[in-house]
């Protein structure tokens, strides 16, 4: 598996697939967006 993350700000990040698909997650566990480890756990 292949992907690229950006981080956007604070603990914020844009996931990235070689297909185009994107996916927001907040390091933080706040409330805007999944955090990397409920997506990849």
């Amino acid at each position: 598996m292949q992907a690229e993350v950006q981080w956007v700000d604070g603990l914020r990040f844009i996931g990235q697939s070689p297909s185009g698909h994107s996916i927001v997650m907040d390091g933080n566990a706040g409330s805007s967006a999944p955090s990397p480890m409920e997506i990849g756990g």
